[in-house]
């Protein structure tokens, strides 16, 4: 169903052994003689791997090849071991900086990052990986990326895991056409890699709704939109709750952080400014204490954000470790503002972040956000408890994207998948200790750990 890609002009003077050992579903992908291949598999099938041997094949045989990832972190998921692997390949020179490695020869493989650079317009390639394509603006596809492979008549991996019936899933029924003899396509679940074991997937499904199995691992397109991306159960768990009032949550706090959501009108129908203040506690969950919004025009919003954040810098000698604001739009403005004439304690503490850049991208923050909640990592007060901003937060937070507004649970997903990427990784390495105590407690073995301990 497929033209033979053409093979690169130059090569090296000789050849470096690279045996990968790939599971009968990849070989299926490799081996095919498409010139463009579309892959909607499940988590854990394998795609970066096999990507990666792909990949590196064409660089190694002297080919121009680009990796694309639509965000920093996911971008960072291929290069990673990516750089491991070629550190033991003889001759490769791997320059960080560029996450770009040469081979001799000639051939080289670079990792891109779709929502950080300006344009993905250059030179003339072999090979483009597009990785979770899905997430992806398709014109960075249509507009920027094809054109390259026009010189040398170069070819292209896009995979992903579903995500509606988006330009994705155009690309995978082009696949599945004998009207696109260039294109095929594939669709595999994460039972099809043998190397994970059953149990470990079936696991993770008592962590996710229906919905959410069936496209992250069953890799099945979806109607996006319209399922609550949080569910009021997830909080009906004891951990998953605590007494707002009870003067220990703040005096056992291991640390305190906040996130800002902006917005920078004050129109009758705008967003709302939305401010979240959460402890981490000592078994390394989150306690969210505050929740604010407002709607403020711009200068007034680092007074408002000053005055917001004044009680929590140091209650009960907990201090107040980082305020994440979103680097784009009105964030920039107030990052700059903190920076010109905030006061040093506001400036100390504020962490510019890139939010997704994804399509879709708030919603990418939600489910990034959601099995930290799902796993009773993040406690919300009790219903009754004093919390004026409770009942408020719960109806955004339990509807969106159904809700008129997103402030709130964008500032809480901010706030939550932050704390999360710091170095130590606080709400996962929790997640460790407690599935470890209850493994303990139960009498089960080390070997019996449950796939949310073992895939996180």
């Amino acid at each position: 169903m497929a033209m033979g890609a053409t093979r690169p002009r130059t090569r090296p003077k000789h050849r470096v052994a690279f045996k990968p050992k790939l599971h009968r579903k990849q070989k299926i992908v490799q081996q095919s003689r498409a010139r463009f291949k579309v892959l909607a598999a499940g988590r854990r099938f394998g795609k970066t791997f096999l990507c990666m041997v792909i990949a590196l094949a064409v660089a190694m045989r002297g080919g121009a090849v680009w990796w694309v990832a639509p965000t920093v972190d996911l971008t960072k998921r291929g290069w990673r071991p990516t750089e491991r692997l070629c550190r033991t390949i003889p001759g490769a020179v791997i320059r960080v900086a560029e996450k770009r490695i040469e081979f001799p020869g000639g051939g080289f493989l670079e990792f891109k990052t779709a929502g950080t650079e300006v344009s993905l317009r250059g030179e003339g390639l072999d090979l483009v990986i597009v990785e979770e394509a899905a997430f992806m603006e398709e014109e960075r596809w249509t507009q920027e990326l094809r054109p390259s492979l026009a010189d040398r008549a170069g070819s292209a991996i896009f995979i992903s895991t579903p995500y509606g019936f988006n330009w994705f899933f155009d690309l995978f029924e082009r696949g599945q056409s004998e009207e696109h003899p260039d294109w095929e396509s594939w669709q595999f679940t994460s039972y099809d890699n043998p190397f994970i074991d059953d149990a470990e997937i079936d696991a993770a499904a008592e962590d996710m709704s229906e919905e959410e199995f069936a496209q992250e691992h069953l890799a099945k397109f979806l109607e996006a939109g319209g399922t609550p991306a949080f569910r009021r159960e997830w909080f009906d768990h004891p951990l998953a709750r605590y007494a707002f009032g009870d003067p220990r949550v703040d005096r056992q706090a291991v640390g305190r952080f906040a996130a800002l959501d902006t917005a920078n009108t004050a129109k009758e129908h705008s967003a709302f400014n939305a401010l979240t203040v959460a402890n981490l506690r000592p078994d390394y969950s989150l306690a969210l204490r505050d929740v604010k919004r407002e709607r403020l025009e711009f200068p007034y919003l680092r007074d408002w954000l000053v005055e917001m954040l004044t009680p929590w810098m140091t209650r009960d000698r907990v201090p107040m470790l980082e305020l994440y604001i979103e680097n784009r739009a009105s964030g920039v403005q107030l990052i700059q503002d903190i920076d010109y004439a905030g006061p040093h304690w506001l400036r100390a503490i504020t962490v510019p972040v890139d939010v997704s850049p994804l399509k879709g991208g708030q919603e990418n923050d939600w489910r990034d956000a959601a099995p930290w909640c799902r796993r009773g990592m993040v406690a919300l007060p009790g219903p009754g408890e004093g919390a004026e901003w409770l009942p408020e937060f719960e109806r955004e937070l339990f509807n969106v994207p159904n809700h008129d507004y997103w402030d709130q649970a964008t500032s809480f997903s901010h706030l939550i998948n932050n704390v999360q990427r710091r170095e130590e990784a606080p709400l996962s390495t929790g997640w460790h200790w407690r599935k470890i105590r209850e493994m303990e407690e139960s009498g089960m073995g080390p070997d019996e750990l449950t796939y949310g301990m073992a895939g996180q």
